[in-house]
């Protein structure tokens, strides 16, 4: 009884042991879906920013970080980890270690990659050159070294692992250049956080590779003003994201844009690529791919918002208010104006290069019935002699006219169907009717009295046997 008594604390001591060694390795080699990797060994130490300006810069060109949205959880790597630059942007998750006097029990911080700690080669790695290679340091603000250690500790223990980037927003994207090339400032990308890869698109041009000029600072030799901006970024973790038209035409340089969200999960990716079903159907005026965010569906015909425009004047087009006419696109002016002009769309306005169309075979039947469409395209003006379509024709006693012809042969004033007088085919306006035949009384003399040839007005001649009476 006595062996059992003391036996059994023993055991109890050593299954509690035993369950807080599994319980810190598991917690080394710990992931979940936010986690890129492992813990691994570092050391940490920190600055404080005696002034304002110390918060602005850094090799990633990040600028004001504050501004840019990371504040004080930034951290600065030595150069076994800073990649020359492709890493900036990423997450971190730090936890003091090994030192019981100055750590924080319980905390871990979670800072993003802003800066590069330079190696001091007049020090030894061991001996004062904290970032030379290879070892692996972090440089913290005091503010969020603060937070896991006492600021005492100095050059401390801590564990590190990368993380996936939560942020509030889309990829942010700010402009510079000049007229013979652009710069590209990539900033707040979730997910991994950092970016391998970008490519840029004017509405003029295809997909455009940038190089990385320095941190996440990106160029391209081209000349893209005057057009929208897309861009294409690539992560370290593979997934690549495109930001369709984050800059309208009439964009700046010292402008900032915001783009589409890199997906944490690769389920949300999936569901994004869905946005893009149907990228293989053509631009009716273009013939270039169309994408769902600008596609237009006017008559069964696929069209870029930016290319439904009027045939004539090329003004952008609206569903509510296009016309078309055998797959050319007018404006609602100009295709009344080309219609009431020509009495058919087969012709173009002055100076406009007429359209071709491809001749087509059609039957008997339906030829008869576009025919009949136009009937009466064969009759003449009775005043000019040209053709009078149904459009603009007026008919009086069986003659055709244009409206503009049916004038007074008097004075060319306007008259109407209800308001005219014709004589032996002359046309007359009431006014006009009424003062020549008071003036003549008759019809047949209508020369102006200043012509030479014209016979003076008097008296009508009476018969021999009445001027007798």
């Amino acid at each position: 009884m006595s062996l059992s008594f003391l036996l059994l604390p023993l055991l109890l001591f050593s299954l509690l042991l035993g369950g807080v060694a599994s319980h810190g390795a598991a917690s080394g080699s710990f992931t979940t879906g936010t986690t890129l990797s492992d813990w691994s060994a570092a050391r940490a130490t920190y600055y404080a920013a005696s002034d304002p300006r110390d918060t602005v810069g850094g090799a990633c060109g990040y600028g004001d970080l504050v501004r840019a949205g990371y504040g004080m959880a930034t951290v600065g790597l030595s150069e076994s980890l800073f990649e020359r630059g492709q890493i900036c942007g990423a997450c971190f998750e730090l936890r003091c270690v090994d030192d019981l006097r100055w750590c924080i029990p319980g905390t871990s911080i979670i800072v993003a990659v802003t800066n590069f700690c330079p190696p001091n080669y007049g020090f030894p790695s061991d001996g004062g050159g904290h970032c030379n290679p290879p070892n692996k340091h972090f440089v913290l603000p005091i503010e969020a070294f603060e937070k896991i250690a006492i600021w005492k500790a100095g050059n401390m223990p801590v564990q590190y692992r990368r993380i996936k980037c939560r942020k509030e927003g889309g990829i942010r994207f700010q402009v510079s250049g000049s007229s013979i090339f652009i710069s590209v400032l990539i900033t707040n990308v979730a997910g991994a956080g950092d970016v391998t890869a970008v490519k840029i698109k004017g509405s003029r041009t295809g997909w455009l590779p940038m190089g990385r000029n320095w941190g996440q600072n990106w160029h391209v030799n081209a000349d893209l003003r005057n057009q929208p901006l897309s861009f294409e970024v690539t992560s370290s973790d593979g997934q690549t994201i495109a930001s369709y038209y984050v800059a309208p035409k009439d964009w700046n340089f010292g402008q900032t844009f915001e783009g589409a969200t890199l997906s944490l999960y690769s389920q949300s990716i999936a569901m994004a690529s869905t946005a893009f079903v149907g990228t293989q159907q053509k631009c009716k005026a273009c013939d270039k791919t169309v994408y769902l965010v600008d596609k237009l569906v006017a008559d069964t015909r696929v069209y870029h918002k930016s290319c439904f425009r009027c045939h004539h004047c090329n003004n952008t087009l609206k569903l509510s208010n296009f016309c078309s006419f055998e797959g050319v696109l007018y404006c609602r002016p100009h295709f009344d104006q080309l219609f009431k002009r020509t009495g058919s769309l087969d012709k173009s306005f002055e100076g406009t290069p007429k359209v071709t169309k491809p001749e087509k075979t059609i039957d008997s039947e339906s030829a008869s019935k576009m025919s009949n469409m136009f009937a009466g395209t064969k009759e003449k003006c009775k005043q000019c002699a040209k053709t009078v379509y149904p459009i603009e024709r007026v008919t009086v006693n069986g003659t055709w006219y244009h409206k503009k012809c049916f004038r007074c042969s008097h004075g060319g004033c306007t008259i109407s169907p209800s308001n005219y007088i014709a004589h032996e085919g002359v046309l007359y306006c009431k006014h006009h009717h009424i003062q020549l035949f008071k003036e003549k009384g008759n019809y047949s003399q209508l020369e102006s009295d200043n012509d030479e040839d014209q016979l003076p007005v008097g008296p009508k001649t009476l018969a021999p046997e009445i001027a007798a009476a």
